[in-house]
């Protein structure tokens, strides 16, 4: 059973009664999860904070970006639009600078500390090269930056308001079935998209001999695409990991399978996956990318994306 509790702007905690309607939004290539919900009108102060418990635990954390007060023949409710603790930094400007050899602690100290957030993980590697931040960067383009420069990684805050900078590990396994097996889902649909993927990237290591080293997809190159890139690794902002990074990429965004499913999944993003199916033969090494969870009162469902997780 989901529980929200919400804060208002007196530091106020107020246990809501159960929502009419939900919706949550979860993707990893969305910087933050989002939630709209539907409550019986109480009588609070301004509201700006919002938590969501599945079951005691804490999956959604976040601030309120709008408030509706519904008045109409049927009733009267209380409408919320809230973003997870990401919105702090999508919505705040950094001040422009040039880092030079910075660390994660540095950036994380810089950048994210005073939000509310935490570090999701102990490492403090450095990125050895010029970081600049330009007049008009956020905080989260900052971190961003960043996480690509040094771990080619994407960041990623939890539903409980940790930051991960090297992307997040989660562990477990889903078993999907379209019978009784694991979770049930009752529709699949299975996209292959070659035009996102590369079959190669031209690196040049050196002026005298151009973009003469290539990095080949060897999968892709034997299904029959055909897309190259270039890439100058004689800069620093641009190693030689960043053409294994254009690769996986592509791969990742090459696959994906969509699964509806007549249940509430809120704790999964992340996971190992898996798909038994008598139609389609899905390959091995998927993990669930995001999801969509949406209670109504005809009942509860969750449309779950899984990619392929790179080696």
């Amino acid at each position: 059973m989901l529980s929200f509790v919400m804060k208002d702007i007196n530091g106020c905690e107020i246990l809501f009664p159960p929502a009419l309607s939900v919706e949550i939004n979860m993707d990893e290539d969305v910087p933050a999860d989002s939630l709209l919900a539907v409550f019986p009108l109480l009588s609070t102060e301004e509201l700006q904070e919002i938590a969501v418990l599945d079951d005691g635990e804490t999956v959604f954390v976040g601030i309120l970006d709008e408030l509706e007060r519904v008045i109409t023949a049927s009733g009267v409710f209380l409408r919320v639009s809230a973003r997870s603790l990401a919105a702090y930094l999508l919505d705040n400007e950094a001040m422009p600078q040039s880092y030079d050899h910075p660390s994660a602690q540095l950036i994380f100290d810089r950048h994210a500390r005073s939000y509310g957030l935490r570090r999701g993980e102990a490492d403090d590697a450095a990125y050895f090269g010029e970081l600049s931040v330009t007049k008009g960067s956020s905080q989260w383009s900052v971190i961003e930056n960043f996480c690509n420069a040094c771990y080619s990684t994407k960041p990623r805050v939890s539903a409980d308001g940790a930051l991960y900078m090297k992307g997040r590990e989660v562990n477990g396994e889903v078993l999907f079935s379209e019978a009784d097996e694991g979770v049930r889902c009752t529709a699949v649909t299975e996209r292959i998209k070659r035009c996102a993927e590369i079959s190669r990237v031209n690196i040049k290591l050196n002026s005298a001999d151009g973009y003469s080293y290539p990095m080949l997809n060897a999968d892709a190159a034997r299904r029959g695409i055909r897309r190259e890139r270039y890439l100058n690794a004689m800069f620093a902002a641009t190693p030689m990991t960043c053409a294994d990074a254009m690769i996986a990429r592509g791969r990742e965004a090459g696959y994906c399978l969509s699964l509806e499913c007549p249940s509430r999944l809120l704790r999964v993003i992340g996971c190992s996956a898996a798909l038994h199916s008598h139609t389609i033969d899905a390959p091995d090494g998927l993990y669930i990318s995001a999801i969509r969870y949406r209670m109504t009162a005809q009942g509860e469902s969750t449309r779950v994306e899984l990619k392929r997780r790179n080696a």
